[in-house]
């Protein structure tokens, strides 16, 4: 009776561990990735969680080695099968390398003809030197086309705040000056027209 009993005790110690050991396992899946892992609510089926995912029940089911689809439980974790989406890094939008503005042989100006539509910008460079004079101009309908300049020192010399559509400066470094033209809304043709008379 004694070794019966001693048996007996040993036995439910063993199933004891045994359990011990499957609960803090935590749920079990099948081998395969998880896209994610879904909570169940009270109230909630397969059915009702594969609608969720675009998925049938019964993927689910496989997935979690469920026998018996109508046996979920509240609180039961559940893999959702499938690979994760992960979010695409945004790619930088490439700038275009502005237009060289190049005079003709002894020329003193040269000028440029474009569309700019809103918010993009048109770049322009030009080479000059310290002591010169630059004035740009631009001519478009109803002046809805402005221009900036900047110096090769990225220091503003005039900006599209600024509304005048003409502009001379004297320059004080020697290097490529950059020019963008813009509209505020909508789009307009324009002509833009540059003048760096020779250095005295």
């Amino acid at each position: 009776m004694f070794i019966i009993v001693r048996r007996l005790t040993l036995s439910l110690f063993l199933m004891t561990v045994i359990f011990n050991a499957f609960a803090l396992a935590g749920p079990t899946f099948a081998a395969q990735e998880c896209r994610a892992y879904h909570t169940v609510q009270a109230g909630e089926t397969l059915y009702r969680i594969g609608l969720k995912y675009n998925l049938t029940w019964d993927k689910i089911a496989k997935a979690n080695n469920i026998a018996n689809g109508n046996k979920i439980k509240t609180g039961q974790v559940l893999c959702i099968p499938g690979k994760a989406h992960s979010t695409p890094t945004p790619q930088p939008t490439a700038t275009p390398a502005p237009t060289r503005i190049t005079f003709a042989r002894d020329a003193i100006s040269g000028s440029v003809q474009g569309t700019v539509t809103a918010p993009a910008r048109q770049e322009f460079v030009l080479r000059a030197l310290k002591g010169q004079t630059m004035t740009v101009e631009i001519i478009s309908k109803d002046n809805k086309a402005n221009f900036a300049v900047v110096g090769p020192d990225g220091q503003p010399l005039k900006r599209l705040e600024n509304e005048d559509r003409k502009w001379t400066g004297a320059l004080n470094a020697d290097g490529d000056y950059r020019i963008s033209v813009a509209v505020a809304s909508g789009s307009s043709s324009y002509t833009l027209v540059v003048t760096i008379p020779p250095k005295k």
